[in-house]
Formats: C-alpha cells, sequence, structure tokens
C-alpha cells in the first residue's frame, strides 16, 4: 500500500496536477521513520503554494540541528536562492549541542531567508489538550519575538492543524503554510534511498510549490545542495516564504517584540 501511495503520489507530481495531502514526516524526538502517513491538511486550511509567480519556496523544517551551520554554509554556494526555516523551541533551546544556534539563526536572516514558528515541543496540536496547546505555541511565539525580523508564519507539527487551532493561531497574527511538494528526503536519511534520487522527485516540482524538507540529520546539506542544484538546471528559483506569498501581508518581528508589516512586491 505505501509503495503505491508513493508510486502515485511521484506520478501526478510529474504533471503538476494535484497537491499532495500526506506527507511521511519523521518522528521527531526518537529520530525514527514512520511507515505510514500520519498528517493530513484540510482542504483551504492553510496555505499550500505561493501567490507569487515563477518561483518556488523551499522550506525546512525542524531545526535547527547541528548541520545548520553547514546548511548556511550550502546556501552561499546559491546566492540568488532563499528558503524559509520553520524553527521548534526545544531544537532553539538546546544549546548544549549547538551553542551558536542564536547567531545561526540571526545570520540567516541577514541572508534573506525567512525564520520561521513549527512549535515549541513538536506535539499534535490537534490531539494535545487546548491549554497545552496554547502554551506551547505562545512560548515559541515569545522566542521569535526576541529574534530581529523573524516571520510570523507558522506549520503545525506534522502538518496537523483543525478549525480550533487555526483560529487560535491567527488570532496572533500568524499565516498558516503548510506544503505542495515533498523531498521524500527522510528517505535519504533512513537509508532507503539514495542521494540520487531525488533528482526524480525534483521533476515533479513545479512553479509556485511550497517544497518540504527537514533539517534533521547530518546530511541535511548534502540533500539541500542536490536539490539546490536541481533547482539551478531546472531554472527554478527559491525564495523566502515572505516573498513566496506576494500581496499578502507578512508579519514579522522586531527585537523589541514589536511587530512590523512587510508587503512584497
Amino acid at each position: 500500500m505505501l509503495h503505491s501511495f508513493i508510486f502515485l503520489s511521484l506520478f501526478a507530481l510529474a504533471f503538476c496536477t494535484i497537491d499532495l495531502e500526506k506527507a511521511l514526516v519523521e518522528a521527531f524526538f526518537n529520530e525514527t521513520y514512520p511507515e505510514t502517513a500520519e498528517s493530513f491538511l484540510p482542504e483551504g486550511v492553510s496555505i499550500r503554494k505561493c501567490t507569487k509567480p515563477d518561483v518556488v519556496a523551499l522550506t525546512v523544517d525542524d531545526g535547527p540541528y547541528v548541520s545548520m551551520a553547514e546548511l548556511l554554509k550550502t546556501l552561499d554556494l546559491f546566492p540568488d536562492q532563499k528558503l524559509t526555516f520553520f524553527v521548534t523551541g526545544v531544537r532553539y533551546k538546546n544549546t548544549t549541542h549547538n551553542p551558536n544556534n542564536p547567531k545561526l539563526i540571526e545570520q540567516a536572516i541577514s541572508k534573506g531567508h525567512d525564520i520561521a514558528h513549527h512549535s515549541y515541543g513538536h506535539q499534535n496540536y490537534v490531539t494535545m489538550p487546548e491549554e497545552m496547546m496554547k502554551q506551547d505555541f505562545q512560548k515559541m511565539d515569545k522566542i521569535l519575538s526576541g529574534i530581529n525580523g523573524s516571520s510570523k508564519v507558522f506549520r503545525p507539527p506534522f502538518g496537523n492543524i483543525n478549525a480550533a487551532v487555526k483560529q487560535y493561531v491567527e488570532s496572533f497574527g500568524y499565516q498558516i503554510v503548510s506544503w505542495s511538494a515533498d523531498s521524500f528526503d527522510w528517505k535519504i536519511y533512513s537509508g532507503s534511498q539514495p542521494l540520487e534520487s531525488l533528482a526524480h522527485v525534483t521533476q515533479g516540482m513545479c512553479n509556485q510549490d511550497i517544497i518540504l524538507m527537514h533539517d534533521t540529520h547530518k546530511r541535511s546539506p548534502d540533500v539541500l545542495k542536490s536539490l539546490l542544484t536541481q533547482f539551478a538546471a531546472r531554472k527554478l528559483r527559491s525564495v523566502s516564504i515572505s516573498e513566496c506569498l506576494g500581496d499578502n501581508v507578512v508579519h514579522k518581528y522586531k527585537t523589541n517584540g514589536q511587530q512590523t508589516y512587510v508587503r512584497r512586491p
């Protein structure tokens, strides 16, 4: 069943006719990879495509991991390509393994990349008790409010969201963004597919796609370099989620916790 789903998904991507509605994502805390899809984003609940034409938006979830410094070095090789890091609080605060996290996040913003909200503890907001969900969201929002230029854009853990979570998140001025194409990078991290398999996946990516990958593995920089090389060959230009959303108003935090409103052309 799983192989049939992946085949049909890649077939659909090859013709750019439908969105992927399920994504196989890593199990965040034990670094294993599930065999069944856990997430489903109801139609109309979140943004799946760029509104700006002739661009894609590569988005990187679940970091900052220990490889983030290498990710930024890789991005320096592709100065015209920008991306968005959907950051979790537990990883941002884990300075034991990566004491440079705050500086790396600031460096990413200074180079034109976006930093956005992916929850604090990476728990399923749909199944969490309501008060715990609210506390988790606010805890990460507080972190972002202290990061100059961070974006008030939210991607729910595992992509799971419902009307109640949507209403709460939007009450803070956030836009909710999912994805329309999956890099299937988890298959490379798990060893089930070689890095070269990305060439086949990227063939199905189209302009205005919002693309999912993860910063969760020592091979994340290799995956990023391969994806951006494929983008360059296909003349796909990745932009930050702020630019991807085009005419939508993007809320950004200043260092004093006040928000500014930035409209991208």
